[in-house]
């Protein structure tokens, strides 16, 4: 819910009050916001792209939901 409404929610928050403050501490939280649990989408994408020895580096939520958003990407979601 953090990353998928909070930070987001601070962010535009930051865009409409033109406070830069906001939007940097969106930024850092999202930079530093721990994985979340492995599911199915992320789990298949970090397969099908990532060498074995290469999967370690997806190890934060920032992460994660790059891998999410390719899927969408490769799904036609978008």
């Amino acid at each position: 819910m953090v990353v998928n409404a909070v930070l987001p929610f601070l962010y535009a928050w930051g865009e409409v009050l033109e406070d830069a403050g906001y939007i940097g501490v969106a930024h850092a939280l999202y930079d530093r916001f721990p994985m979340l649990s492995v599911n199915e989408v992320t789990r298949e994408m970090a397969e099908q792209l990532l060498p074995v020895e290469w999967r370690i580096v997806v190890s934060n939520a920032r992460r994660q939901q790059g891998l999410l958003h390719l899927s969408a990407l490769l799904k036609g979601a978008y």
